[in-house]
């Protein structure tokens, strides 16, 4: 076989003269490739393995903790879906972009650290402060720079500082980093639009050759994620996708194509309801507006879920579109389990997809509600979110029993399956199943973006016991049942429903920049007499018991 010559790159910016002359493949360049070859043809398919060392010679400690990267934290930061973000764009980038290298290093090192807010940094926190310092003293000639190969360099730093802050629980830090990355997304296009309702409308053609639509859709997730925990960001109001883009039909060629299609509906949902919120009812004209998007969004999820319907019928091409084996039956890993589970059923991202969904479906129904009781009607609907979750668990339960496969313990990713039990636990009005979902978010100490499993639970049980207190509603209905056991419905109809003056029409979780690992609660309803009632209180993510002192702030 003849063995390719190789030919000394000439360091000429932005691509190797010498390559493009001779149409080689240039390997100087990592992120703006070479060559005259797109970033895109460059590293769409590259594996989880390094195609070559770094551009750097690195300490024992850099590469253990780039090696802990690749073997284990590509997997729980791109999350159930599999994010190609964090394989195909920031493992090819860690090869030659100091900057990105240092922030991966620093976020696979943060998986170590313990954030003890009461003690000082250890070593290791030490070693990951030192990395993430390295990082942005690498983006400073980038910064300076300011061409589009330059941005994108940024752009994937920016996103990993951003789970790195999450991580550490330093939420301001991490939305301060998700801003701005979502600021330069937003100036690098020049395709670009508001809607009638102000918000800012991004059309994909206008991102699909300078920036990877990889890195975009990594800030899209995030951004709606912390749009949905109802964080600081309210105020970037802006669409990365148009709302008329085409539900796909007969099938999704892909699970990342059923994800992009749902989140655009859902983000609208949120960015409708946080404007309801602010300004109120509005004149008729308005309402009129807000019910008329209301209708076309349930259109539109009408439309997807007949569109997943017919995908069932080619889950195992969607399987191999997300790197599975046919008929592989757990979401997590290469392993193959102890015992096999029943085949011919949807993945678990599926049955996640099918969660926010239901999810979705209950946000666009109650956008203009004047009582909190009608969310009774959507129990069915909460139900469902449950039983997904709780196959989820099952599932996660048995591929965690298998020796060294993925393990999201104390891990961070984009996409999971705490918002819809959150939303399921704060807006259900059956008992049993707000504290079904309460107890499964307790199961796995993990982050998805702004969400921590742990202060969602916290929240949830702080705000139903709220809601609960000085009633019957939760008596007789205590832990003693098993996380697989699927709540009866028909119990339901011996409970009767808790007087509206009980129930929050309002929780808001935010961030300060003086607590670490802890958001401030505000949760707001009607008293008897009319008047506003507000209850602030403090959440964490630590283990709550039953002896702990509550301290609620009233107004």
């Amino acid at each position: 076989m003849t063995r390719a010559r190789r030919v000394k790159c000439d360091e000429t910016k932005p691509v190797c003269s010498r390559c493009r002359s001779t149409g080689r493949t240039c390997e100087g360049y990592g992120l703006w490739g070479g060559g005259g070859n797109t970033y895109v043809e460059r590293y769409g398919l590259v594996s989880t393995s390094i195609q070559k060392p770094p551009t750097k010679v690195l300490g024992v400690e850099e590469l253990r903790y780039l090696q802990l990267y690749r073997i284990r934290i590509v997997h729980t930061t791109s999350g159930w879906f599999a994010s190609k973000f964090w394989n195909s764009i920031v493992l090819p980038a860690a090869s030659s972009e100091p900057a990105v290298l240092h922030a991966a290093v620093a976020l696979s090192a943060a998986h170590r650290c313990s954030f003890d807010s009461a003690q000082g940094p250890d070593e290791r926190e030490k070693f990951m402060l030192q990395q993430y310092g390295k990082a942005i003293q690498s983006l400073q000639p980038l910064l300076r720079c300011g061409d589009k190969a330059s941005v994108t360099v940024i752009l994937v730093t920016c996103q990993l500082f951003t789970l790195l802050e999450y991580l550490r629980g330093q939420y301001q830090l991490a939305e301060s980093h998700l801003r701005n990355g979502l600021k330069v997304l937003i100036n690098m296009t020049t395709e670009k639009d508001c809607l009638n309702d102000g918000v800012l409308r991004i059309k994909p053609a206008s991102y699909e050759k300078s920036i990877d639509q990889g890195i975009v859709r990594s800030f899209a997730t995030l951004h709606m994620q912390s749009n949905l925990f109802g964080s600081s960001l309210e105020d970037l109001d802006v669409f990365l996708q148009p709302m008329e883009a085409p539900i796909p039909y007969p099938v999704f060629t892909s699970t990342e194509e059923a994800k992009d299609a749902l989140d655009v509906l859902l983000h609208g949902i949120v960015l409708i309801r946080q404007r309801h919120r602010k300004l109120g009812p509005g004149s008729k004209d308005e309402v009129a507006a807000v019910t008329a998007w209301q209708g076309e969004i349930a259109n539109h999820l009408a439309m997807w879920y007949e569109t997943y319907l017919g995908t069932l019928h080619s889950i195992d091409k969607l399987a191999l579109a997300a790197g599975k084996k046919p008929n592989e039956p757990l979401a997590f890993g290469g392993k193959t389990p102890p015992t096999k589970l029943p085949t011919g059923r949807e993945p678990s991202v599926l049955k996640l997809l099918l969660m926010y969904h239901a999810m979705a479906g209950i946000m666009c129904g109650c956008l203009q509600i004047h009582s909190e009781q009608h969310y009774e009607a959507y129990t069915q609907a909460f139900l469902t979110i449950l039983v997904h979750a709780i196959h989820i668990f099952e599932e996660y339960s048995l591929a965690k029993s298998i020796p060294d496969n993925v393990n999201l313990h104390n891990s961070i990713g984009e996409y999971g399956f705490i918002a819809p039990l959150y939303y399921t636990a704060i807006k259900c009005r059956y008992h049993r199943i707000r504290l079904h979902a309460i107890r499964l978010l307790r199961v796995i100490p993990l982050k998805e973006g702004t969400w921590d499993s742990f202060t969602a639970a916290n929240i949830a049980e702080t705000v139903m016991e709220l809601e609960e207190q000085n009633t019957h509603y939760g008596d007789n209905a205590g832990y003693g049942f098993s996380l697989s056991e699927i709540p009866n419905l028909e119990d339901s109809y011996s409970w009767s429903l808790m007087p509206e003056h009980n129930m929050f029409h309002d929780v808001e979780a935010t961030t300060r920049g003086d607590l670490t690992n802890e958001v401030v609660v505000t949760c707001k309803r009607r008293r008897l007499d009319g008047s506003l009632e507000t209850i602030t209180f403090h959440a964490n993510p630590k283990p709550r018991h039953k002896t702990d002192k509550k301290t609620h702030s009233y107004t």
